[in-house]
């Protein structure tokens, strides 16, 4: 079977992978396809994890992208167990994620959402260097506070939304600060920043 064949290859290209990234879940638009391997499942299809996974084989993670087709998500699994759902229709870039220290507790992870959303969770760099995390959504960046939040672009707004502790929104010259349960929204057109009562309507998968 060609398809069970090129799954065999992709699993065996994820298990030489560095310890940087794991992409644990990938899910096709019609069906997933799981296997067991080390305790992880991983299914392959309509994402773009092959050329994700070639990179990080030669320990290339910086200005790799991720792209999910209209009904996948893809989950990505970081050295520092920060936690990544990039959700359909999405684009998810690694802008300059590095981990350094005996507990990757220095480094760097800043990455972008260029398209879409994802659901995220920050992992021990966040809580040791809280600074050397964001995430940027179009002209506006989020700060963490060793947080878990939905976010992305809902047309040409960016919206977020925290559900574990703390989070910044700084865009146009402006900070908000959001605490657990708080919404913000960045409209670029009248460069407002301004809390939301209204959730984003693009939170990822679980």
């Amino acid at each position: 079977d060609p398809r069970r064949a090129q799954i065999d290859k992709d699993a065996q290209d994820i298990a030489q992978m560095a310890e940087d990234l794991r992409i644990i879940a990938c899910t096709p638009d019609d069906a997933v396809t799981l296997l067991e391997r080390a305790q992880d499942k991983m299914g392959f299809t309509q994402v773009d994890c092959t050329g994700l996974s070639r990179a990080l084989s030669d320990r290339q993670v910086t200005g790799e992208s991720v792209t999910t087709a209209p009904k996948s998500h893809v989950v990505l699994v970081f050295r520092d167990q920060s936690r990544v759902t990039v959700s359909p229709d999405s684009i998810f870039r690694l802008e300059d994620v590095r981990f350094t220290g005996a507990k990757t507790e220095s480094g760097s992870f800043l990455v972008r959402i260029a398209k879409g959303s994802a659901r995220v969770l920050t992992g021990l760099l966040g809580k040791s260097d809280p600074k050397s995390v964001g995430v940027r959504v179009g002209t506006a960046t989020i700060g963490i506070r060793g947080s878990g939040f939905d976010g992305g672009l809902d047309l040409e707004n960016v919206v977020v939304n925290v559900w574990q502790d703390g989070a910044t929104l700084t865009a146009g010259g402006q900070v908000l600060d959001l605490n657990e349960g708080q919404s913000g929204l960045f409209q670029p057109g009248t460069n407002l920043v301004s809390l939301t009562t209204t959730p984003p309507a693009i939170i990822p998968p679980n």
